[in-house]
């Protein structure tokens, strides 16, 4: 109709003000991108939600031949968090972060695979609102461009994590107890591996093997959500005071 493409060209020109390098996606990506961009944001307001997640990899792959990252940048830097995998709860310690900060939240994986034993990397092929990188672009996504081809592997976004305080959080549904519980913690970025792809930082914690035999120990998932700067106080006030949560402040 023509109510549906007029949603369907407003978000082309966001997505397109958005991305710096427009001219590398090929031509169905960005308007299948704002197709879905339109759809969503319909879908969110008829049902009052805050936030979103989405199995992006390989349905939405499969289905329109795109990586949703870069409409999920764009919502996630305008604080309407989005997180990757399905993971609903990785999305709502995004939210968390969000209300904490008031600046966007990002969803990463740990990697611990450092030789400090200090400092992990965070890293995802990713999704990252770009106001949590440095030099961002959007691209194709390099661990699937093999499974259906370089033309259905766009639109993530690359860049090196920003230098500087963070705050992580993981909300944890405790399916055997019947409860929710959380860690949550403070760090910093302090640097960027070499020839790598995604979005992608060194993180230093202290102490931080405590952190992740607890993480291990206590069945975590393997995403973790951050913000600038140092909130985790913050944070964690608001779930063990007024939520009753379960709560690991490292």
């Amino acid at each position: 109709t023509q109510l549906h493409q007029k949603a369907i060209g407003a978000w082309i020109e966001k997505l397109d003000a958005y991305m710096a390098n427009r001219d590398a996606l090929p031509p169905h990506t960005l308007e299948n991108l704002a197709k879905i961009g339109a759809a969503l944001e319909r879908w969110m307001q008829e049902n009052l939600l805050d936030a979103f997640a989405f199995q992006c990899w390989p349905a939405l792959q499969k289905m329109f031949g795109i990586f949703p990252c870069t409409l999920m940048s764009y919502l996630s830097q305008q604080l309407i968090p989005g997180a990757c995998e399905t993971d609903a709860v990785g999305a709502l310690s995004m939210l968390a972060l969000q209300f904490a900060s008031g600046g966007p939240a990002g969803i990463f994986d740990w990697n611990n695979n450092c030789p400090d034993p200090n400092q992990l990397v965070l890293f995802h092929c990713s999704n990252s609102p770009v106001g949590l990188l440095e030099n961002p672009k959007v691209t194709y996504n390099a661990m699937a461009v093999k499974g259906e081809g370089l033309e259905h592997s766009y639109a993530t976004i690359y860049g090196a994590l920003a230098k500087g305080p963070i705050t992580f959080c993981r909300i944890h549904p405790n399916d055997e107890a019947g409860k929710i519980e959380s860690i949550m913690g403070q760090g910093k970025i302090v640097s960027n591996p070499p020839d790598s792809f995604g979005a992608i930082g060194v993180l230093e914690v202290p102490d931080l093997q405590d952190l992740l035999r607890y993480i291990c120990y206590h069945g975590y998932e393997h995403h973790v959500s951050i913000t600038q700067g140092n909130q985790a106080d913050v944070l964690h006030e608001a779930f063990e005071k007024y939520l009753k949560w379960g709560v690991h402040l490292h």
